[in-house]
């Protein structure tokens, strides 16, 4: 399953990227995920769920010219990615590619809303980071 989504913004994209790249902001804002924390080894642990069913995520951040999550589900036993890439001065593109059956497809229309939620509200949601991180 490939779900994509680009967003306008009206901010710099480089300022955007990194505020994206820091899994603490990003990842809840795209998965079903309640708990966030970093591992010792560098893995983050992320557990949430979907209407009850649990969602427990080991990610691997790598950050270049686009910034990439590697997503190893342990609940439900899936794998996958997120890619978020720079596409001009004004727009990004987040990539989501997980596979799965269709027994998990709450966890899609999750994703889906979610990515829906953060396209109509981007620019707030930066606007309010880059005041908190006094960018």
């Amino acid at each position: 399953m490939i779900i994509e989504k680009e967003i306008e913004t009206k901010h710099e994209t480089d300022v955007v990227l990194k505020i994206l790249s820091d899994s603490s902001f990003i990842l809840p804002l795209v998965f079903p995920i309640k708990m966030l924390m970093e591992k010792a080894n560098g893995v983050i642990y992320a557990k949430g769920d979907v209407r009850g069913l649990p969602v427990i995520i080991n990610i691997r951040e790598y950050i270049g010219s686009s910034i990439t999550y590697v997503l190893d589900f342990e609940k439900p036993k899936l794998v996958g990615k997120m890619s978020i890439h720079k596409l001009d001065e004004n727009r990004i593109r987040i990539v989501i590619d997980i596979d799965m059956s269709l027994i998990y497809w709450p966890l899609k229309i999750s994703i889906e809303r979610k990515l829906d939620k953060l396209q109509s509200n981007f620019d707030e949601l930066i606007r309010l980071e880059r005041i908190k991180r006094k960018i």
